[in-house]
């Protein structure tokens, strides 16, 4: 299941041993290696309880996968900046304890 697209790509929803839930990154494209390397370098290295648990890459000829954790409450920039129409914008201080 498609959840989301960003900079580096597009976010998926997957299974992690048939009963975890995780996030499938795709890289949308080889240009972006470093980047992508540079995410999973500093993932790989964090532990954290507020940061996503990474679990690992695969990698083939034509395509790259980052799977971490899944958060079913979106991501970090979405519930600091999106906010939908009705709903209040979290505040300044608020944003900054996270």
């Amino acid at each position: 299941k498609k959840l989301a697209e960003g900079g580096l790509g597009i976010i998926y929803l997957g299974k992690l041993w048939k009963k975890i839930d995780v996030a499938i990154k795709l890289l949308k494209s080889n240009d972006q290696d470093e980047e992508f390397e540079q995410e999973v370098s500093l993932l790989s290295s964090l532990r954290h309880d507020n940061i996503v648990t990474f679990y690992g890459i695969c990698m083939s000829d034509d395509a790259k996968y980052m799977i971490t954790e899944f958060v079913e409450k979106g991501s970090l920039d979405k519930a600091l900046y999106k906010s939908r129409i009705g709903e209040v914008s979290m505040s300044i201080q608020k944003k900054m304890s996270i």
